[in-house]
């Protein structure tokens, strides 16, 4: 899919020499960066999609690639994407979703390598986000949460086993202890 969005082929345009042989003699094609001119063709082919729409989809997609390596392209994204991370392992924390039978959810956040299905290797904690929420709304003292406040004024989170190491962008770290199941001490 995500090939499909990024084919500039779709609103009528074609980017020639992408790749290209090393050798005459080779099969096997490499990826231009740079060995060969490239050459930029309007209106080769018919439009499928219009250029405004083609490019508002790549404007969206830069958007996702900065938000960082734990967006997707999804409603699981908030204001922690990218934001939490492990100190075991160094990988982002994930935004996910259990539900119970009964039908009720709860999102929680956890290390990228626990969710690769190999266990879980850091031995980090799943967050649970409303506790997040009101670790932000007592250290950045806010009357209610606020996500655009964390995303201005939260650097990194550094997920230990046993805290939070909470950067903020005027230099200043906070930690908030965390009990044996992940939840913040009083």
């Amino acid at each position: 899919m995500r090939r499909m969005l990024e084919n500039e082929r779709y609103k009528g345009c074609q980017l020639l020499q992408k790749t290209y042989r090393p050798h005459i003699s080779t099969t096997t094609r490499t990826p231009n960066t740079g060995q060969v001119n490239q050459y930029w063709v309007e209106g080769a082919l018919p439009a499928i999609i219009d250029p405004d729409t083609f490019d508002a989809v790549q404007t969206e997609i830069a958007h996702r690639r900065d938000i960082g390596p734990a967006a997707t392209p999804s409603k699981n994204t908030g204001c922690f994407t990218s934001l939490i991370q492990c100190a075991t392992c160094g990988c982002c924390y994930q935004r996910k979703t259990r539900t119970y039978p009964s039908g009720t959810s709860y999102k929680y956040w956890r290390c990228w390598s626990a969710c690769k299905g190999k266990g879980n290797p850091c031995g980090g904690h799943n967050l649970r986000e409303t506790m997040l929420q009101t670790l932000m709304i007592d250290l950045l003292d806010l009357e209610v949460f606020d996500p655009q406040a964390v995303m201005d004024r939260i650097e990194v989170i550094e997920a230990f086993r046993d805290r939070l190491d909470i950067h903020l962008t005027d230099g200043s770290v906070h930690t908030a202890w965390l009990d044996a199941e992940g939840h913040a001490r009083s």
